[in-house]
């Protein structure tokens, strides 16, 4: 079972973004997830720094409220983070055959459609210009969700430009079903690399979006 506190979460929340604040020059959120349609919502991040559950966080927050969200962590990670299990953390080790059959569990039995799913394709942080389409084939599983499921790519990228600190920049996405979401996720990737090269140091002044932080 995923643990998920209406009483914790905000606290997490607020850690999350103290953490931002001290660390970045600043975050900026390009869209917004989709309206809720009773399919589970499966958000394919880019994975790039240590940020990365926040950003997800922060665009499901937006547009879901207060509603679960539940992000796929690696079990060496939550170890040294253990009160994200209050907030929607579920632990895996990739490769074993116990982890597989509790992320099939949690797919096919525990998954609602008002629920959605924070899922770092790659596998592991990478670097921004690593290839978008070298992405591991985990992500198949949440096709066997019996609430049905629909997929939405976020690219993300930490620039330090001329700041001190690193900028941050994430782009939603279109809402894709299975058969498009790797290409739909490569495209999202090189889309917001492109744009950020075409601008430089301009880019935050530039951005179409929010400025979160």
């Amino acid at each position: 079972m995923v643990s998920w506190s209406p009483v914790a979460v905000p606290i997490v929340d607020m850690i999350n973004q103290m953490h931002m604040w001290w660390h970045l020059n600043g975050f900026y959120l390009d869209g917004r997830l989709p309206e809720s349609d009773g399919k589970t919502t499966v958000i394919l991040g880019q994975h790039v720094s240590l940020y990365d559950g926040f950003v997800v966080r922060e665009a499901h927050k937006q547009a879901y409220g207060r509603d679960r969200l539940v992000t796929i962590m690696l079990n060496s990670q939550l170890r040294n983070y253990p009160f994200y299990r209050v907030a929607g953390a579920f632990g895996i080790t990739p490769g074993t055959v116990e982890s597989g059959r509790q992320l099939r569990a949690l797919v096919r039995e525990e998954l609602t459609g008002s629920d959605s799913v924070a899922f770092f394709p790659q596998g592991r942080i990478e670097t921004m210009d690593a290839d978008p389409t070298r992405i591991g084939d985990g992500y198949r599983v949440f096709n066997e969700c019996t609430a049905g499921v629909r997929f939405v790519p976020l690219a993300i990228a930490l620039e330090p430009l001329n700041h001190a600190k690193p900028t941050l920049f994430a782009r939603i996405g279109p809402v894709v079903g299975f058969d498009q979401a790797e290409s739909a996720f490569a495209e999202t990737v090189t889309g917001l690399r492109s744009w950020l090269a075409a601008r430089g140091e301009s880019a935050a002044a530039e951005w179409p979006g929010l400025r979160v932080l």
